[in-house]
């Protein structure tokens, strides 16, 4: 008989859906302040997370909350796909070929053309992105929907210290 594990309190924090919600508003705006290898990369992890998750529980629950969750998504995450080819093909230019190497200039040179451009688009789609559709997406079928649900995702897109939780109510009031 295999032995189970229990999973730390933050390990199993990270295995919810709300944890990946909540790091995509914080990531976000981490993209839109400067749209860096990091910031670009780990808003993407966030947004793959999340629509693997709306996945599998679209499997379980057909509820369309789960179809809209990733559709909402998809093009973000399109759109900064093409940012983030962009600084691996650089990453993996300045480390494959030597410092003189003429062709790895070349390289660098077409890469850097587009830059501005892509920097450009990747802050457009992602302020374009609908915040307030998220949150709510995040209310109607995240699995903790209780009132602090709001709260917290609020807080993390605001920077501002949270009220107090409400537990008065257990379920989410949109429940419907």
């Amino acid at each position: 008989m295999a032995a189970v594990i229990p999973l730390t309190p933050k390990a199993a924090e990270t295995k919810r859906l709300l944890y990946w919600m909540e790091r995509v508003l914080e990531e976000r705006q981490h993209v839109i302040a400067s749209p860096d290898e990091d910031s670009v990369h780990d808003l993407r992890v966030a947004l793959r997370r999340c629509r693997s998750l709306a996945s599998v529980f679209e499997e379980i629950d057909a509820h369309p909350a789960w179809r809209a969750l990733r559709k909402t998504s998809k093009k973000l995450f399109r759109s900064l796909g093409v940012i983030r080819d962009a600084q691996v093909q650089e990453a993996w230019a300045l480390k494959q070929a030597g410092a003189d190497d003429p062709l790895r200039g070349q390289i660098l040179y077409a890469l850097k053309a587009g830059h501005l451009k892509r920097e450009r688009d990747a802050k457009k789609s992602t302020a374009k992105f609908d915040e307030k559709d998220w949150v709510r997406l995040a209310c109607a079928r995240a699995c903790d929907c209780s009132p602090r649900t709001e709260t917290r995702l609020s807080a993390s897109r605001s920077n501002a210290t949270p009220k107090p939780p409400n537990f008065t109510g257990a379920r989410c009031a949109r429940k419907k």
